[in-house]
Order: structure tokens, then C-alpha cells, then sequence
């Protein structure tokens, strides 16, 4: 009889605990990629790359919809030059949680990949820093293309926060090297509204000369 009833009990707890499950599956898999992604982090701060890239690949493996382990990875593999799988999982991220910084992101790697084999137009020892001012790109070039993705990941980041100044300036660096000198006069202003010093230069380096 206790037996029967402890089997019975058993039964139940499982059946309930599959219910749960089934109910919420997604809720478990987000914390568990959550968790996996967050030590993936930490590894990737320390510059362990090779541990990061294996937890956030199981975060992914856990929550196939958990868009900060895919930009994780990205970031791993782009340590790894793996530029192509990169540029991938930074497309995952931002059509599954579209913000600002995973925009950023791909945007960043594609304007490296844009600068390939291009000289300087103008080195400007702008602000804080030195900018490297791209020369004007061929439209049919490869580099074409990729500064015209990084720009439009960068427009898609404007749409979210008109306000942030990185945005602006990046894109105004872009419109330049793809022939777009009044566009990118007009973010050069808008970026010198915003508070960005090297921005005031520029524009008299790109829009005021003769």
C-alpha cells in the first residue's frame, strides 16, 4: 500500500514538474542562457576567449533566442579574425533585440573591414585623438559596401537614440568616405550640437573648404 502510494506521488510530482516545464520553458531557457552568457562575460573581460566562446555557445545552445550570447560570440570570433561568423551572429543580435550597442557593434566591424587597403584622405589630430579621415570610396568597391552596411546599422541605432553623439559621428565619418559630403556635414553639425569637440574641426576641414 505505501508502495503504490509513494509510486503514485512520484507520478504526480513528474507529471506537474513536466507541466511547469512545458509552461515555462522559455522563462527556464532565458535564465539558463542568462547565466551561461553572463560567466561568458567575465571570461571574456579577462581576455579568456576560448572559454567565452564555449559558454556562449551554450547559452545558445540552451535559449536559440537570447540575443546577448549571439553578440558575445561575436565578439570572441571577431578576436579570432573570424569576421564572416561574426558579422552573423552581430545580424542575430540586433534582429532579435534591435539596440544600440549591438548596432554599434556590427557597424564597427564592418567600417573595419571598409578601411581595408584605404589610404588616409586627411589625418586630423582632432579633439582627444587623432581621426583618420577615409579618402572617398569607389561605389562599385567592396569597401563600398561595407561602409554602406555599417551606415545603415548605424541609421538603425539613430532611429533608437537620436541623441548619442558616437552614432552621429561615426555616420558622418561614413556619408565622407562614400561621397556624401552634405549628409555628412550635416551629422558633423549635429554631433557638434551634442557636445563632440573634434566635430567642430572636422566640419572645417570637410565643409568649409574652399
Amino acid at each position: 500500500m505505501n508502495n503504490r502510494l509513494s509510486i503514485s506521488v512520484f507520478r504526480r510530482i513528474i507529471i506537474t514538474t513536466g507541466i511547469i516545464c512545458l509552461v515555462l520553458g522559455s522563462v527556464c531557457a532565458q535564465k539558463g542562457a542568462a547565466f551561461f552568457t553572463q560567466k561568458a562575460d567575465v571570461a571574456l573581460k579577462k581576455e579568456q576567449h576560448l572559454k567565452a566562446e564555449k559558454l556562449y555557445k551554450k547559452a545558445i545552445q540552451v535559449d536559440k533566442k537570447y540575443a546577448a550570447a549571439y553578440w558575445g560570440l561575436a565578439k570572441t570570433q571577431e578576436y579570432y579574425e573570424e569576421y564572416d561568423n561574426a558579422l552573423l551572429n552581430y545580424e542575430y543580435a540586433v534582429n532579435l533585440e534591435p539596440n544600440v550597442k549591438y548596432f554599434q557593434s556590427k557597424a564597427a566591424l564592418n567600417y573595419y573591414l571598409a578601411l581595408d587597403g584605404l589610404q588616409a584622405g586627411e589625418t586630423c589630430n582632432c579633439g582627444t585623438g587623432k581621426i583618420y579621415i577615409p579618402e572617398v570610396v569607389n561605389t562599385s568597391s567592396e569597401n563600398y559596401a561595407y561602409f554602406s552596411t555599417a551606415k545603415k546599422d548605424l541609421e538603425a541605432a539613430f532611429e533608437i537614440d537620436a541623441q548619442n553623439v558616437d552614432v552621429v559621428f561615426q555616420l558622418a565619418l561614413i556619408c565622407q568616405a562614400m561621397g556624401e559630403k552634405e549628409l555628412a556635414c550635416e551629422h558633423l553639425a549635429t554631433a557638434k550640437d551634442l557636445g563632440k569637440d573634434a566635430a567642430t574641426e572636422l566640419i572645417e576641414k570637410i565643409c568649409e573648404e574652399e
